[in-house]
């Protein structure tokens, strides 16, 4: 018997902004549909499993190969900001929907992708009219901390993940502003890959093996695939690095040097995309990896 783990959450105020979702999953307009606060909260998260028996091994592999969120707001207070009546959920329709609670001295926010409702509740309780609304989202953006909290925007930042056979862990995030690439927790490196800058060139590695080199404006791997929208092959490689914004893939590097994308480019100028990585060598621009594909200086497969 497997035990369970149990986090109960003392959620003494929980806010919520409803975002409408464009056709890439992101923010649609700048302002919130929706705002409002709940007294009630139930959040559930679950993996798709999928199982595989490998030759020669003495047991099965089960990997979670997607993730699926239910949310449901109980007993709503919530105003449409265009026109100040009360939200209820639309047919058909994408949002992006923001949690922010409490829990003792922590702050809680969560971003959630590609939201949709399956409709709404209306319970009578003592003269009063209870609203409940079932969400369930496919993505899911996590921050905690202390002291001042968040506003109720949608967290968009990068974020470099390594997946394996075996594991999958969130090792860079990636600052737009600065373009910066930090390690989540530097202790997680060892052993799985890294991004380094320097003496004048910038290479990602796997357990201290190049698979990417970016110098003198030409960027390097072995093998490079433009798989237009899907990310069938380059999901298959393990290891491999996956560069995503928000609850969008936008490339994927194994350690065999082989670089999957939506499309290659190459020219003299940072393209002018919205979320997405840019690499920098001095604060010069060498490359961008977003929904366009792979843009570059130079396009080289000559890495040794």
């Amino acid at each position: 018997m497997i035990p369970a783990f149990h986090a109960p959450f003392t959620i003494r105020d929980a806010e919520f902004a409803l975002y409408f979702a464009d056709k890439t999953g992101m923010r649609a307009g700048d302002e919130a549909f929706a705002t409002g606060s709940v007294e009630s909260l139930e959040i559930e998260l679950s993996y798709q499993e999928q199982r595989s028996d490998v030759h020669g091994r003495p047991y099965g592999r089960t990997r979670h190969v997607d993730e699926s969120h239910a949310i449901t707001f109980g007993h709503i207070w919530s105003l449409k900001k265009s026109t100040g009546k009360t939200f209820y959920p639309a047919r058909d329709q994408q949002y992006i929907l923001v949690l922010r609670w409490y829990d003792q001295l922590t702050w809680h926010k969560r971003t959630y992708f590609a939201v949709t409702s399956s409709g709404e509740k209306l319970a009578h309780s003592q003269e009063s009219y209870l609203q409940d609304v079932p969400f369930t989202a496919k993505w899911c953006a996590r921050r905690e901390g202390l002291g001042e909290p968040p506003s109720l925007l949608p967290e968009t930042s990068g974020v470099v993940s390594y997946v394996s056979e075996f594991e999958s862990l969130e090792l860079y995030s990636y600052d737009p502003a600065t373009h910066v690439f930090s390690p989540m927790d530097s202790s997680l490196l060892a052993g799985r890959a890294t991004i380094i800058e320097a003496a004048g060139a910038l290479e990602v590695a796997f357990d201290g093996v190049p698979a990417l080199h970016i110098e003198a404006g030409i960027l390097s791997a072995k093998d490079f695939t433009a798989l237009g929208g899907t990310f069938l092959v380059g999901a298959t490689l393990f290891p491999r690095l996956e560069f995503r914004y928000g609850p969008m893939l936008h490339g994927s590097l194994s350690a065999a040097g082989e670089l999957a994308v939506a499309d290659l480019v190459e020219q003299d100028t940072a393209p002018a995309w919205e979320n997405h990585f840019e690499f920098r060598i001095g604060g010069i621009w060498q490359a961008s990896i977003g929904q366009g594909g792979l843009a570059a200086l130079e396009i080289s497969e000559l890495l040794a």
